[in-house]
């Protein structure tokens, strides 16, 4: 597949993720595991909120942001921005923005619970650990916030002076070696759930206690728009027909499964569609 200058098409997004402090260091354990272990770097933690309470939905929110960060975009720097199509701007901050509002949302309707959960919490515990070694409410909304920074992608202009022949090839190869990572990261969005979807197909056969779940399906095409929508390059016209192919062909078999785990004939042909498409993926 053919890689484009990157800076046309696509710009990095990062997002910092702040986490609270929920493991708490329990000096009189941590001094008995010390002696027992004769190790002086041995420490007991309790883990808080670790019962059921309204809490697990905030912390639930906040790591929806942290999904859609990464499914919405493309690898690009280990540990820092990933990288965001330009035509996908307005999805990101619609579904990022959204899924932030939604922990505001909850902190709106929970602050003035939250020290009844943290003694229910407390209380669940036998009262081992005390509300005050607990974040306070402010504390915890902080922990769970997030912040969003857009930032063009490198290009040879914006150097203020000019690169060596030397440093400039390193540059561009660079910038090719990341066009190469973020197509493949695209096209695993549909070889990946096609790879589980082919095991399972080899191995099903239709006996009493076998099971054929709909999401194998259905994972395929929401890697075909997660792909379809992230691609920088243009797709080639072999993966667009095959993409074309499968969508048609998992739109009737979603509505009528048992035709799958009744039909022998009927997985044959399937098998044989989803073992071409994964062909055609890796000759892309």
């Amino acid at each position: 597949m053919t890689t484009t200058n990157l800076y046309e098409k696509a710009m990095l997004v990062k997002l910092t993720s702040h986490k609270p402090t929920l493991f708490k260091r329990q000096d009189a354990q941590t001094e008995q595991l010390q002696q027992l272990s004769e190790d002086k770097a041995a420490a007991a933690y309790v883990k808080l909120f670790k019962f059921k309470t309204p809490v697990q939905e905030a912390m639930n929110r906040h790591r929806e942001v942290i999904r859609l960060h990464h499914r919405l975009t493309l690898p690009y720097d280990d540990r820092g921005p990933r990288l965001l199509p330009n035509a996908q701007y307005l999805a990101y901050t619609q579904a990022v923005r959204g899924a932030m509002d939604a922990i505001a949302e909850w902190f709106d309707q929970h602050r003035d619970h939250y020290a009844t959960y943290v003694g229910a919490d407390c209380a669940a515990r036998g009262w081992k650990v005390q509300p005050d070694q607990y974040p306070t409410i402010v504390q915890f909304e902080q922990a769970l916030s997030h912040d969003v920074e857009f930032l063009p992608m490198p290009h040879l202009t914006h150097f203020l002076f000019d690169l060596s022949p030397e440093d400039r090839a390193a540059f561009e190869a660079r910038q090719a070696a990341i066009a190469v990572t973020a197509a493949n990261d695209a096209l695993d969005r549909v070889r990946k759930p096609l790879d589980i979807l082919l095991s399972r197909l080899q191995s099903y056969a239709g006996q009493p206690g076998q099971r054929f779940h709909t999401s194998l399906l259905t994972n395929v095409t929401s890697g075909l728009e997660d792909c379809e929508r992230l691609m920088v390059q243009d797709l080639p016209t072999s993966l667009q027909l095959t993409f074309s192919n499968l969508r048609v062909a998992f739109s009737t078999l979603t509505s009528n499964l048992d035709l799958l785990r009744e039909s022998g004939p009927a997985r044959e042909t399937v098998t044989t569609l989803v073992t071409q498409a994964l062909i055609t993926l890796q000759e892309a």
